[in-house]
């Protein structure tokens, strides 16, 4: 369990929590922070996505006694197996707090909805690449040909089979009504 808080606090990530099923039992266990930036800064609200031994933190609210609350737009690696934390380069476009992250298989995170430190609503949709996560062969080659065929207006079923693109990556423009 990572983080959390409430109205005017936010959890320390130095210290995360996790359930032993076979003990039916917490444990508290301790983080080790990036050699650099150190923990990442308490907050609430934040955007999490898991793969494999990997989580990323994304965003999220953060509250001091100066302050009633700061919107964060940093962006943060968990290893499981190790309890190491990373700071990564990357940031969110803008600050945002209570919206979704969810990592693909062509090793993106999209971040979707949340909340400005305006307190308007963001619809929007954001896609980092993370450092961590090599995409397979098929998937960079795939997002190139998105990009070339986007540019020359050739983005159709019948053009990518003529290309050779196979059937799977074509079908992914279907289920987006493309």
């Amino acid at each position: 369990m990572l983080g959390g808080g409430r109205l005017f606090h936010a959890e320390r990530l130095d210290k995360i929590y996790a359930y032993n099923f076979a003990q039916n039992h917490w444990y508290m266990l301790h983080t080790h922070p990036d050699r650099v930036h150190g923990f990442p800064v308490a907050r609430c609200s934040f955007g999490c996505a898991q793969e494999g031994n990997s989580v990323y933190i994304s965003g999220g609210r953060h509250y001091s006694a100066d302050v009633e609350h700061r919107s964060l737009s940093d962006v943060w690696h968990l290893r499981l197996d190790t309890l190491q934390w990373t700071k990564l380069q990357m940031r969110l476009p803008d600050p945002l707090y209570f919206h979704s992250a969810v990592i693909s298989p062509s090793g993106h995170m999209y971040v979707f909805g949340g909340v400005h430190k305006d307190g308007f609503r963001a619809p929007y949709l954001y896609k980092i690449r993370l450092p961590q996560a090599m995409p397979k062969l098929a998937e960079l080659c795939w997002e190139k040909v998105c990009g070339c065929a986007r540019v020359q207006k050739i983005l159709t079923s019948e053009h990518l089979t003529t290309m050779g693109v196979p059937w799977n990556f074509i079908d992914r423009l279907h289920s987006l009504g493309k």
